[in-house]
């Protein structure tokens, strides 16, 4: 299935940049100005990578408009905390990333999106894990993953991304400010069945 993919994927960027190089071609013909071959190669490219990287994507279960806010004004259950994780921005936007508590999966999250589940208190760790090639995953994060849950209490964490390093979870201190966000963002059930809070 992953040659497969390989081998689907390289024939859709070639035909891309041999469409782009015919259309330089044209261009040239017309205008009599000499264009480079490389953005048609890089664009192609491009293209490969995407179509490789999305190719990792699962199926996701959303949330609809009501369970959302039932979900986004629940309290948490007795003996229990809440997490939330977003993320939001353009990088790597049609790519999703996997979330892992305690080392189990947890959810995948493309952006923007976000997900809620029920935690019991004491320590525990966020992961996430890059997809990379046709369902492998070529890079981990657990960098300011690891944080205290106490009974009762509502935890959101944000998942950061620069260009050219890994994604890192980033604990919101403003809990209502992100809140807000998330009554404009699709929500995602997590994959495992860890609980989620209504109200």
């Amino acid at each position: 299935m992953i040659k497969n993919l390989k081998v689907t994927h390289s024939l859709i960027a070639v035909a891309v940049t041999l469409f782009l190089s015919f259309g330089f071609g044209i261009l040239q013909a017309i205008t009599g100005i000499s264009l480079p071959v490389w953005p048609a190669v890089v664009l192609g490219g491009a293209v490969y990578f995407t179509l490789q990287a999305r190719s990792s994507n699962r199926e996701e279960t959303q949330v609809d408009d009501a369970s959302r806010e039932a979900v986004l004004r629940a309290v948490a259950p007795p003996g229990q905390a809440l997490l939330y994780i977003y993320r939001e921005g353009i990088l790597g936007k049609a790519v999703g990333f996997n979330v892992s508590l305690d080392g189990r999966a947890l959810v995948q999250l493309r952006t923007p999106r976000f997900t809620q589940t029920t935690l019991r208190p004491g320590a525990h760790t966020l992961a996430v894990g890059v997809p990379g090639f046709a369902g492998t995953e070529i890079k981990s994060k657990t960098v300011d993953g690891a944080f205290e849950a106490h009974a009762g209490e509502v935890i959101v964490f944000t998942m950061r991304q620069r260009i050219g390093a890994p994604p890192s979870f980033v604990r919101e201190q403003d809990t209502q400010a992100a809140m807000r966000k998330f009554t404009k963002m699709p929500m995602v059930a997590p994959e495992r069945n860890a609980g989620i809070a209504t109200a």
